[in-house]
């Protein structure tokens, strides 16, 4: 379902991981805490959030093809 939506140029996979962040960030928006930890591993979520643009924008896999030198 995911993919048809997105079409066949996009990753479903990739929108579904940034899907699952932006949850996850909101959980953590609504605590009560005053520090967060983010792990090692936030450029992942930095990606997956560019990810998402992309989707919106029309931008990405299939978007910006390198078509070599104009003639």
């Amino acid at each position: 379902m995911l993919a048809e939506a997105i079409g066949t140029s996009g990753n479903p996979t990739t929108y579904l991981i940034a899907l699952k962040y932006l949850d996850a960030l909101a959980e953590i928006a609504r605590g009560q805490a005053t520090k967060i930890f983010l792990p090692v591993e936030a450029t992942g979520v930095l990606g997956a959030l560019a990810g998402i643009k992309e989707m919106f924008t029309g931008e990405g896999w299939g978007a910006a093809k390198d078509h070599g030198p104009s003639s």
